[in-house]
């Protein structure tokens, strides 16, 4: 099987698996990307859920992406019975180094996407001779 994660077709992005024969497998995977897909546009559109923030929209969809693939873990066989410690720690160490990376990148951005309203806010006023005092 040969899985293409990204092929950009206008101007929608597709997964495409290209495979000898549709089995389970295909169909398991075909399912897990589409409830991804599903988790993500919810958590990160302004369309149910207009005034979260972006880290409370991270946290929530970390949770539910975290729950969704141990139950994954569990039916795909990785993980059986409780799981050891090791397996749980990789696991919870991954998805914590995930969520703290996005919210530093997430911070830099808008560190810098605020220097740039900052800046052009303080064009605007030197051109219409607009002087505001900051302590």
């Amino acid at each position: 099987m040969d899985i293409q994660i990204v092929k950009q077709e206008d101007k929608k992005l597709c997964v495409v698996i290209h495979c000898g024969e549709i089995n389970d497998e295909v169909i398991r995977l075909k399912a897990h990307i589409e409830l991804f897909d599903r988790i993500f546009n919810l958590l990160f559109t302004r369309i149910l859920i207009r005034k979260w923030s972006f880290t409370k929209r991270l946290t929530i969809f970390m949770l539910s992406i975290s729950a969704y693939e141990c139950a994954g873990f569990y039916w795909l066989g990785f993980f059986r019975g409780k799981g050891t410690f090791l397996q749980w720690l990789v696991f919870v160490g991954i998805v914590c180094g995930l969520y703290f990376c996005c919210i530093v990148i997430y911070r830099h951005y808008s560190k810098r996407q605020g220097e740039i309203y900052t800046q052009a806010l303080k064009k605007y006023q030197q051109q219409r001779g607009i002087t505001i005092e900051t302590d």
